[in-house]
């Protein structure tokens, strides 16, 4: 398997194109997005996906589908193999418009495995066409899986907690949170 970055296949002429890539421990890949669709699978470790929306994570036997045009960054948590695939949802029109983790089946697996091999220009009529048909017929049908953590609608709030995103600190209070938003705790909480 070739490591391959999304941006490179973005034209490629085939409706589902295949991705596997090996990353070490707390890499982060900065905000980006993708024309197509993309099902973000970790063979090995956790991904955690932050967008202007929320924040998503694919513990082992999860994924998580972003849909194309979604800005949104990644970050590893330990040593994590990626196998994905992007999606052209103009072919594929019924797939999820938002973001969100779905459950991974043995049978999924398998073939996102599978698809980081199949070439980029593979034949659609043949074996690997057929593979990466019965891929996006398994994401239509995989189950939706409440891991989602959606951010506020209120800005200041909504900074905050992207910030949070990005550098947990758990110590930090309720009323030291309200505080730093010059808030009270009662309008803080219902926010």
């Amino acid at each position: 398997m070739d490591q391959r970055h999304p941006d490179d296949h973005e034209h490629v002429p085939r409706p589902v194109v295949g991705i596997g890539n090996d990353y070490p421990p707390s890499f982060e890949l900065a905000e980006h997005q993708h024309r197509r669709g993309q099902l973000l699978y970790a063979a090995s470790g956790v991904v955690a996906v932050s967008t202007p929306q929320g924040a998503w994570v694919a513990p082992p036997e999860r994924a998580v589908w972003i849909p194309g045009g979604t800005p949104h960054a990644v970050r590893m948590v330990g040593a994590v193999q990626t196998r994905s695939v992007l999606v052209d949802q103009a072919v594929y029109p019924g797939l999820a418009r938002s973001c969100r983790v779905l459950g991974v089946s043995p049978l999924l697996r398998q073939l996102l495995v599978e698809a980081a091999h199949v070439p980029v220009e593979y034949a659609e009529a043949a074996r690997d066409g057929l593979v990466m048909r019965l891929l996006v017929a398994e994401i239509e049908r995989a189950p939706l899986i409440p891991l989602a953590v959606p951010f506020p609608r209120h800005a200041a709030l909504a900074a905050r907690c992207h910030a949070f995103v990005e550098q947990p600190q758990a110590h930090v209070t309720i009323d030291q949170w309200a505080g730093a938003l010059a808030m009270n705790r009662r309008r803080f909480t219902r926010l």
